[in-house]
């Protein structure tokens, strides 16, 4: 089985590699598609997705309270959601 992951690993990167110029050319190249990539990245951490997991989370912790086994997790999970929602407006108060 290991032998399988392998060779698939290895195939994806080799069609990954190969394929990379084609979209260098097709975008203009140059550092805007590591922006793009990064941008995206952003995006999908602080989106929609990271929203409902975040919910989630705190509907567990609630769930933890009300059953007397609420601990210092439940902090860690509030704190970790503030700096998730809010690290795109801490970098911009820092830069500007």
């Amino acid at each position: 089985m290991n032998k399988f992951v392998a060779r698939g690993v290895v195939a994806a990167l080799i069609a990954s590699f190969a394929t990379s110029p084609a979209f260098a050319a097709a975008t203009g190249g140059g550092l805007s598609n590591v922006e793009n990539l990064l941008n995206g990245l952003v995006d999908l951490l602080t989106g929609g997705i990271a929203r409902a997991i975040a919910i989630i989370a705190l509907i567990f912790c609630g769930f933890l309270i009300a059953f007397g086994r609420g601990s210092t997790m439940i902090w860690s999970v509030l704190i970790g959601i503030v700096l998730v929602f809010s690290s795109a407006w801490i970098v911009d108060q820092i830069i500007a």
